[in-house]
């Protein structure tokens, strides 16, 4: 049996409906307060009924997991943080997430970043986004099939685009790779590109308001 505490949004739409969805306010703002007690409410009625708690995104409701339910194994899952620096919010994060069991990072620079807030690295692993392997050839596969695949995002460290990049030089696993989005890994990523003589192959649109 699985549950599910988690705001309003268009994505509960997809949820089957053998899972059970406890809905809360938006945790931000005014409704702040208001979502604490109704996730308290909800964690202190499931307690006994859970095996493991999943978090994804907010170290805060990852804490309140874990101060009501200090015997059950508490994971949390970070996507990263909208503002440069990013450091900060890695900091201010890990100071709710001392007593979690472990924490997902979704690139090495997270981790880092967790790291230098203080997280021990025994309670970290790096699990990136899956990719269908349906998209990537063998090393001794080079030839081009017509793939053309987009990369949406904010060039930042923790995006970790250059993977992508490098991944592209090792398996041209495109033939053409557009890249979409600004931020200040932009410049760098460029000249990655030009090192590895992918001009032809990967493509900077910049960031667009519409797709």
């Amino acid at each position: 049996q699985v549950s599910l505490a988690s705001p309003a949004g268009e994505g509960l739409r997809e949820v089957p409906d053998a899972i059970r969805v406890h809905q809360i306010e938006n945790w931000r703002g005014l409704k702040l307060l208001g979502s604490v007690k109704s996730l308290k409410e909800i964690i202190l009625a499931v307690g006994n009924k859970v095996d493991l708690v999943q978090v994804h995104a907010s170290a805060e409701m990852a804490y309140l997991a874990k101060k009501y339910l200090a015997k059950k194994p508490v994971i949390f899952t970070c996507h990263g943080y909208n503002t440069h620096p990013p450091y900060l919010n890695y900091w201010l994060a890990a100071r709710f997430l001392k007593r979690v069991d472990c924490i997902v990072a979704l690139t090495p620079e997270e981790k880092e970043y967790f790291l230098r807030g203080g997280i021990k690295e025994s309670k970290l692993v790096v699990i990136s986004n899956g990719v269908e392997e349906k998209f990537f050839h063998s090393l001794s596969s080079h030839q081009n099939d017509g793939e053309v695949i987009g990369l949406v995002g904010r060039l930042v460290k923790e995006k970790n685009f250059a993977w992508a990049v490098k991944m592209q030089a090792k398996y041209r696993f495109a033939s053409k790779l557009f890249i979409v989005g600004g931020g200040p890994y932009h410049l760098r990523l460029e000249k990655l590109v030009k090192r590895l003589n992918l001009e032809k192959e990967i493509i900077f649109l910049g960031y667009k308001e519409e797709m």
